[in-house]
């Protein structure tokens, strides 16, 4: 099944005028059931679709730090990438079938990423191993 990233077009104007900061601010990535529905134009921040998120053993509220999220050029190009280390919930046990990555500072969202289907770990690692060279997104 094929697994596909969106950009929330209001995250994109929220960062644009500055109310998402990558630097400065706590990015996250949390983990959502299939009870969510996706709305690109209407939905801008976490409390709007937190009533979504997974719970399990091994998972915390409101997900995990993206230490290292960063916003840059591609090397040697004019497209602009968001990229992060990949973020994982080790000995969990989640059943999830999107993953939304937001500013926790503002609440803002920023992307999500929808398995095609429900994931899931049984007292394991549910890990979401983002590409290194590509990014988690690309805008061109």
């Amino acid at each position: 099944m094929a697994v596909t990233g969106y950009v929330y077009p209001l995250g994109i104007t929220r960062a644009y005028s500055g109310d998402i900061d990558v630097d400065g601010h706590t990015i996250k990535c949390a983990l959502l059931t299939s009870n969510y529905s996706p709305n690109l134009q209407t939905q801008q921040s976490w409390s709007t679709i937190s009533d979504d998120e997974v719970s399990g053993s091994g998972y915390t509220g409101g997900g995990v730090t993206l230490g290292d999220a960063a916003v840059g050029l591609k090397s040697g190009t004019s497209i602009f990438q968001f990229w992060s280390s990949d973020c994982q919930w080790e000995s969990s046990t989640i059943t999830a079938r999107y993953a939304v990555i937001y500013d926790s500072n503002t609440g803002y969202l920023i992307c999500y990423i929808d398995f095609g289907e429900n994931k899931v770990s049984s007292s394991g690692l549910f890990k979401l191993d983002f590409d290194q060279t590509e990014g988690i997104f690309q805008i061109s």
